[in-house]
């Protein structure tokens, strides 16, 4: 028997940018078809039923969970294009990894200088929106899946770096 994918069990195309409105519908109407209170009281219920609903239930609660999530919807269908893609896609070209040396070190310096903190939080936002849009228009072709992993992990370190910055901003004293 096949394994139902989160899309699938919401009753949507594999999309890597679902409509949020369509995408919380499926959801609610799955719950609620699937909500124990709903079932309970039918002629012939057991607990084995009770099981398998909770289990069905809480697919359904995970398979919303990711799916809301861009970076995790990304992450998700990359994997089910391509089982096993991020973890080979892990190690990133030099290139990138002393570019993430010098952003963290430019952060760094950007502890005591708002300006330039400000400029490099707005920097990594574009960085990290453009990556966004890359990847959801490469998710259009399953072809596409190592870049996506690649890009995927790029944007991590983006991100934590965006993070930082955030993280720096809360810490100054007023």
């Amino acid at each position: 028997m096949k394994r139902m994918d989160h899309f699938e069990r919401l009753g949507l195309e594999r999309d890597p940018r679902p409509c949020p409105v369509q995408l919380e519908k499926a959801y609610l109407q799955k719950s609620k078809e699937t909500h124990p209170d709903r079932l309970r009281g039918k002629a012939n219920w057991s607990e084995e039923d009770e099981s398998k609903n909770l289990q069905v239930s809480a697919a359904i609660n995970e398979a919303y969970r990711v799916l809301s999530k861009p970076w995790e919807r990304f992450a998700y269908l990359v994997e089910l294009y391509e089982p096993g893609i991020l973890e080979r896609t892990k190690k990133l070209s030099p290139a990138f990894l002393m570019e993430a040396m010098e952003m963290g070190e430019a952060i760094e310096q950007a502890r005591s200088d708002p300006l330039l903190k400000r400029q490099l939080a707005t920097d990594l936002q574009e960085r990290i929106v453009k990556i966004r849009e890359r990847i959801a228009d490469l998710l259009q072709d399953p072809k596409n899946a190592e870049e996506v992993g690649t890009l995927l992990h790029q944007s991590k370190y983006l991100r934590r770096s965006l993070e930082t910055l955030q993280r720096q901003e809360d810490q100054i004293p007023l």
